[in-house]
């Protein structure tokens, strides 16, 4: 039997707080799509090559499936979706993918849960505005057992974004001289990838905070703004000066 693939609460595909290049990506298997809105799945559906179906109800899209992309608003809408996943239907086997933004204890703990139900959990929160998520440029922060990463990113880079942080390794200590400075080991904590989300956004928000405050010294000191727009797009190309 062919692999199912779900998208639970599907932000990765459609204009909610994310989107995907995905309409643009050839499906090789069955997709099952859920979103508690259905004319929002409706939509993306309506986007992407077959085979799809819609779910109605989080079991039964997560039942036929073994594959689960996740994408939700807030630690509590994690755990009572994962919740009603496990009181619903087996999930032994199947592997849940966070890609939701939540404290880094939370990823722990859903983590935790999914595994003493015989599931697996990688942690995958995404980094991009719906804009950027739209255009398939996501960058994906991956974190869990190795084994695990590593079946999740095939649908990461080059499917619904253009990296992935792959954190289920990490160097075995600072540089000692020797030739095997470069050896990893793993790093099964799927805290880590919220942990470094959260610093992600931390910066972009102190950016904003620079960005905001030098315009408004370029505007009221006579400078211009369009002259301190220039230089950023020159020395800071990115999202921050479009």
């Amino acid at each position: 039997m062919a692999e199912q693939y779900t998208t639970n609460q599907t932000h990765f595909k459609s204009r909610g707080l994310s989107g995907t290049s995905s309409p643009n990506t050839p499906l090789q298997t069955p997709l099952i799509i859920y979103n508690r809105t259905q004319s929002r799945a409706s939509d993306v559906a309506s986007t992407l090559a077959k085979p799809v179906t819609i779910a109605p109800s989080i079991t039964e899209a997560v039942g036929p499936s073994k594959i689960i992309f996740i994408c939700l608003s807030d630690n509590n809408a994690v755990t009572e979706t994962l919740q009603t996943a496990i009181s619903n239907c087996s999930i032994t086997g199947k592997i849940f993918v966070d890609c939701s933004t939540v404290h880094p204890d939370t990823a722990r703990r859903v983590a935790s849960l999914v595994e003493s139900h015989g599931g697996l959990f990688v942690a995958c929160p995404v980094f991009g505005n719906p804009r950027v998520a739209d255009a398939g440029q996501l960058v994906f922060v991956l974190a869990g057992k190795r084994e695990l990463v590593e079946r999740g990113t095939p649908f990461c880079a080059g499917v619904m974004g253009r990296a992935n942080l792959d954190l289920s390794t990490l160097p075995t200590g600072g540089s000692t001289g020797n030739d095997n400075d470069d050896e990893k080991e793993p790093a099964v904590d799927p805290g880590r990838a919220s942990l470094l989300k959260i610093l992600g956004n931390s910066l972009g928000l102190n950016m904003v905070d620079a960005v905001a405050e030098a315009t408004t010294v370029a505007e009221k000191s006579g400078l211009g703004v369009d002259s301190l727009h220039s230089f950023l797009q020159l020395m800071y190309p990115g999202p921050y000066v479009a």
